[in-house]
């Protein structure tokens, strides 16, 4: 079935390093953000990977949900990429894709909802009057939750840019923002109420008698208004025959309206059991694939939900069929939250207690090599060591050799320290504390340091260098660059390091940065339904299959694969006070510390 839409779009002003643009046309739909700077900038990049984007659509013999991911899939590495939302109308379905932070907005018979949120893909059924509007992180810092709502209920294209273009203009510090709306306004088989048409497949013969009968009303009131006095002078039989066309008009109506409403309750009898049939199909296969292919389970039972919720605004609340759906969706959701592994903590088990080793303990970082552990309290000028294994505990420096340190490292039987000397390196069996590395001229600001097969590495943020130093016999070698020498990397915002032969970086604008032998590597978080808020500790290390990410103000600890597809997550209101954690595969525990308090997750 054809849909027919009204489209508008709308950028704000674009610069070297900021450009957005958007494209609607054959169905197509396109809302894209890119980055650049003033070598390459934005609007350059932007303009090539919409024209890519275009021609790689429209050569698609069918635009389904499985070519927009394949799209998606194909430039998921391109670093200038802020957001790309991908739209493909197939008759009345809409396949959507989304790379970045973007969302689309729905508007049906006056209710708005999320359709797709950051890195997803989603699919379902479009019906008309219903208004989409795709816009970006980027644009929901210019416009409030509460304005947007009000916004969308103009439900007009056309309206909502008018209103939105000197808002977008007057932006100045948002730089290349484009939103993107377009409305359902009819299809070939129906055209909504106050288009001024009727097909005949729908009213036939019967709709042309009705439409004149409609107008002969129409006419004897307006003579009635126009010559009441002449009215009068009308017969009794002629009055009794227009009383009884006015009778007959007002049955042939309700026979009409009747009909049709029949119809169309039979249509979506056919519908309702159509879309249940295969929402049944989507959810058995995605709760089978929910070990075995977590991120296909997740689109599948995604895509069900999508299209039985769109539905249910249709049906009648009472009916059968309402009832039906609803427990469909019901049972989605639940196993939505399977196929999502979050696992809601209402309490953690406390593993050990500092306190038990001096009085007074507060711990800020927490390192780990294999069973070992160390622990560094800036407060109290102080290092702990713990064995997770036996629980053994004791304390391996004071003051006078920690000093000012804020970050530790560990490997082997020796605990690494960053004070005002340099690396101090603290035997554990003898508690003894060396200076390894004095302190550089050439170093600014170490935020962290690593110790990595015998290596050590310090990030240091004022000269956006990892300085890389090699173990030896005889201690350590001068000190190298990591990174490769036409490497340049950002790194003022660094704040955490781990290592597991390539090296992770956290920054303060919640991004994860991967570099592998001195280069840099694209790296996407995929398949997390609500994006990263505050990214307060990072954990993997070389035997551990997975990257644990500790986000502060959602309480949660997000597990993904090394290639960036989300795993599980564990929430507990516990963790909004936590200093860092340490996970331990072959443990299976997360540590989590927490003032003087070690707790400990079980991994599921």
């Amino acid at each position: 079935m054809d849909i027919q839409v009204k489209t508008a779009k709308l950028s704000s002003a674009s610069d070297n390093s900021s450009w957005g643009g958007s494209f609607a046309e054959d169905g197509l739909f396109i809302l894209l953000e890119v980055s650049g700077d003033d070598k390459d900038s934005a609007l350059n990049h932007g303009k090539t990977l919409m024209d890519w984007i275009i021609e790689s659509l429209r050569d698609l013999q069918r635009k389904n949900i499985n070519q927009v991911t394949e799209i998606l899939r194909e430039i998921k590495d391109n670093k200038t990429i802020k957001t790309v939302i991908l739209g493909v109308l197939d008759g009345e379905k809409l396949s959507l894709g989304n790379l970045g932070r973007g969302y689309v907005y729905l508007r049906r018979e006056g209710k708005l909802g999320k359709i797709l949120l950051p890195d997803e893909v989603s699919r379902g059924i479009l019906f008309p009057r219903d208004l989409v509007f795709f816009c970006t992180d980027e644009f929901n810092e210019v416009i409030e939750e509460k304005e947007k709502d009000n916004l969308l209920e103009l439900n007009d294209p056309d309206e909502i840019m008018e209103v939105l273009t000197p808002i977008l203009l007057g932006a100045t510090e948002h730089a290349g923002i484009a939103v993107l709306a377009f409305s359902i306004i009819g299809t070939a088989d129906f055209l909504p109420f106050g288009s001024g048409s009727v097909t005949r497949r729908e009213t036939g013969q019967k709709g042309a008698n009705l439409s004149g009968i409609i107008e002969e009303i129409k006419k004897y009131f307006a003579l009635k208004i126009k010559y009441p006095l002449e009215q009068k002078e009308i017969s009794r039989s002629k009055k009794t025959l227009l009383t009884v066309a006015i009778f007959l008009a007002i049955l042939l109506i309700v026979s009409i309206f009747f009909n049709i409403n029949h119809s169309r309750s039979t249509s979506l009898n056919k519908k309702t059991a159509e879309a249940l049939n295969l929402a049944s199909l989507q959810y058995e296969e995605g709760v089978s694939l929910i070990d075995l292919n977590p991120v296909r389970s997740r689109e599948l039972l995604s895509s069900s939900k999508l299209t039985l919720g769109s539905l249910l605004l249709e049906i009648p609340p009472k009916s059968s069929d309402y009832s039906k759906t609803k427990e469909w969706l019901d049972k989605i959701s639940i196993a939505e939250v399977a196929a999502y592994k979050i696992f809601k903590l209402t309490a953690v088990p406390l593993f050990f207690d500092l306190t038990l080793v001096k009085q007074g303990a507060l711990g800020n970082k927490i390192v780990q090599y294999n069973e070992k552990k160390a622990i560094l309290d800036v407060a109290n000028q102080v290092v702990y060591f713990l064995s997770t294994v036996t629980k053994e505990s004791v304390l391996v420096a004071g003051s006078d050799i920690v000093k000012d340190a804020k970050t530790i490292s560990i490997h082997g039987d020796s605990i690494y320290i960053l004070n005002s000397d340099g690396v101090v390196s603290i035997d554990i069996e003898s508690k003894k504390g060396k200076t390894v590395i004095f302190k550089d001229e050439k170093w600014g600001e170490i935020t962290s340091l690593t110790a990595f097969g015998g290596n050590l590495y310090l990030l240091d943020k004022t000269n956006n260098i990892i300085w890389k130093y090699i173990g030896t016999e005889s201690g350590f070698s001068g000190r190298y660059t990591y990174f490769n020498p036409d490497v340049k990397v950002n790194l003022a915002n660094a704040s955490d390091m781990v290592i597991d032969g390539s090296v992770w970086i956290t920054n303060s604008q919640n991004e994860l940065l991967k570099f592998t032998r001195g280069l840099g590597e694209q790296f996407t978080i995929k398949g997390l339904a609500e994006p990263l808020t505050s990214i307060e500790g990072i954990s993997t290390s070389d035997t551990d299959k997975y990257i644990y990410v500790y986000d502060k103000n959602t309480a949660r600890i997000l597990i993904f694969d090394k290639d960036g597809i989300y795993q599980s997550q564990y929430q507990w209101d516990g963790l909004r006070e936590v200093s860092d954690i340490e996970a331990c595969e072959e443990e299976k525990k997360i540590f989590i510390l927490s003032g003087s308090k070690i707790y400990a997750i079980e991994l599921k």
